[in-house]
Protein backbone atom coordinates (compact mmCIF):
# COMPACT_ATOMS: atom_id res chain seq x y z
CA UNK A 1 0.00 0.00 0.00
CA UNK A 2 2.78 2.16 0.97
CA UNK A 3 4.51 2.28 -2.91
CA UNK A 4 0.59 2.59 -4.43
CA UNK A 5 0.66 5.86 -1.99
CA UNK A 6 4.23 7.23 -3.60
CA UNK A 7 3.62 6.50 -6.59
CA UNK A 8 0.33 8.67 -6.76
CA UNK A 9 1.92 11.29 -4.08
CA UNK A 10 4.72 11.61 -7.20
CA UNK A 11 2.34 11.49 -10.22
CA UNK A 12 1.18 15.15 -10.98
CA UNK A 13 5.13 16.16 -10.86
CA UNK A 14 5.77 12.91 -13.21
CA UNK A 15 3.34 13.90 -15.74
CA UNK A 16 3.60 17.39 -15.94
CA UNK A 17 7.27 16.46 -16.84
CA UNK A 18 5.94 14.45 -19.35
CA UNK A 19 5.04 17.81 -21.38
CA UNK A 20 8.51 19.43 -21.02
CA UNK A 21 10.18 20.61 -23.99
CA UNK A 22 13.49 19.09 -23.14
CA UNK A 23 13.66 16.16 -25.32
CA UNK A 24 15.83 13.93 -22.27
CA UNK A 25 13.54 15.05 -19.13
CA UNK A 26 9.90 14.24 -21.05
CA UNK A 27 11.72 11.09 -22.08
CA UNK A 28 13.02 9.94 -18.71
CA UNK A 29 9.23 11.03 -17.70
CA UNK A 30 7.94 8.39 -20.13
CA UNK A 31 10.19 6.05 -19.16
CA UNK A 32 8.94 6.38 -15.29
CA UNK A 33 5.85 6.18 -16.21
CA UNK A 34 5.99 2.94 -17.59
CA UNK A 35 7.45 2.08 -14.90
CA UNK A 36 4.81 2.52 -12.36
CA UNK A 37 2.60 -0.41 -11.90
CA UNK A 38 -1.10 0.33 -13.29
CA UNK A 39 -2.91 0.11 -9.86
CA UNK A 40 -0.72 2.70 -8.46
CA UNK A 41 -0.49 5.39 -11.44
CA UNK A 42 -4.86 4.76 -11.77
CA UNK A 43 -6.44 4.31 -15.49
CA UNK A 44 -6.05 7.70 -16.22
CA UNK A 45 -2.28 7.48 -17.17
CA UNK A 46 -2.22 7.33 -20.63
CA UNK A 47 1.77 7.43 -21.41
CA UNK A 48 2.61 9.49 -25.07
CA UNK A 49 4.98 9.45 -27.28
CA UNK A 50 8.09 11.39 -26.63
CA UNK A 51 8.96 13.72 -29.18
CA UNK A 52 11.88 13.38 -31.77
CA UNK A 53 15.29 13.69 -29.78
CA UNK A 54 16.20 15.98 -32.89
CA UNK A 55 13.71 18.43 -31.76
CA UNK A 56 15.30 20.08 -28.62
CA UNK A 57 18.67 19.53 -27.07
CA UNK A 58 18.73 18.49 -23.12
CA UNK A 59 21.15 21.66 -22.55
CA UNK A 60 19.35 24.36 -24.37
CA UNK A 61 17.74 25.76 -21.71
CA UNK A 62 19.82 25.12 -18.07
CA UNK A 63 16.46 26.42 -16.10
CA UNK A 64 14.78 23.23 -17.81
CA UNK A 65 17.44 20.61 -16.61
CA UNK A 66 17.64 21.88 -13.34
CA UNK A 67 13.85 21.08 -12.79
CA UNK A 68 14.62 17.90 -14.00
CA UNK A 69 17.65 17.56 -11.89
CA UNK A 70 15.64 18.31 -8.69
CA UNK A 71 12.57 16.29 -9.72
CA UNK A 72 15.02 13.05 -10.47
CA UNK A 73 16.96 13.78 -7.13
CA UNK A 74 13.59 13.78 -5.44
CA UNK A 75 12.42 10.60 -6.43
CA UNK A 76 16.25 8.86 -5.94
CA UNK A 77 15.25 8.97 -2.13
CA UNK A 78 11.72 7.52 -2.64
CA UNK A 79 10.42 4.69 -0.70
CA UNK A 80 9.28 2.70 -3.58
CA UNK A 81 12.21 1.12 -5.53
CA UNK A 82 10.68 1.06 -8.88
CA UNK A 83 11.30 5.18 -8.86
CA UNK A 84 14.72 4.99 -7.66
CA UNK A 85 15.65 3.31 -10.28
CA UNK A 86 13.31 4.65 -12.78
CA UNK A 87 15.59 8.34 -11.19
CA UNK A 88 18.97 6.71 -11.29
CA UNK A 89 18.47 5.64 -14.96
CA UNK A 90 17.35 8.74 -15.97
CA UNK A 91 20.20 10.39 -14.33
CA UNK A 92 22.80 8.09 -16.76
CA UNK A 93 20.58 9.85 -19.81
CA UNK A 94 20.94 13.28 -18.76
CA UNK A 95 24.46 13.30 -18.49
CA UNK A 96 24.23 15.92 -15.54
CA UNK A 97 27.40 16.32 -13.83
CA UNK A 98 25.93 17.36 -11.13
CA UNK A 99 24.35 13.61 -10.09
CA UNK A 100 27.85 12.17 -9.09
CA UNK A 101 27.14 13.37 -5.32
CA UNK A 102 23.14 12.11 -5.89
CA UNK A 103 24.27 9.03 -7.64
CA UNK A 104 27.59 7.96 -5.28
CA UNK A 105 24.87 8.13 -2.33
CA UNK A 106 22.65 5.53 -4.82
CA UNK A 107 25.05 3.05 -4.86
CA UNK A 108 24.76 2.50 -1.42
CA UNK A 109 20.69 1.66 -2.29
CA UNK A 110 19.42 -1.61 -0.27
CA UNK A 111 18.21 -2.53 -3.42
CA UNK A 112 20.51 -4.54 -5.72
CA UNK A 113 18.93 -3.16 -9.21
CA UNK A 114 18.81 0.85 -8.15
CA UNK A 115 23.04 0.11 -7.35
CA UNK A 116 23.38 -1.08 -10.47
CA UNK A 117 21.85 1.53 -11.93
CA UNK A 118 23.12 4.40 -10.42
CA UNK A 119 26.42 2.58 -11.02
CA UNK A 120 25.93 2.78 -14.75
CA UNK A 121 24.88 5.82 -14.39
CA UNK A 122 27.80 7.55 -13.05
CA UNK A 123 30.17 5.55 -14.97
CA UNK A 124 28.53 7.54 -17.79
CA UNK A 125 29.26 10.96 -15.83
CA UNK A 126 33.05 9.96 -15.97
Amino acid sequence: MGKTEAARSCLPQIKAAVKHREYWISHSAIHLLERIPADAAGDEVKTPAAPPPETVSPVENPANLSAAFDILTALLGDRDRDLRLAAAEAFGQLREKRATAVLATAILDKDDFVRQAAERSLATLN
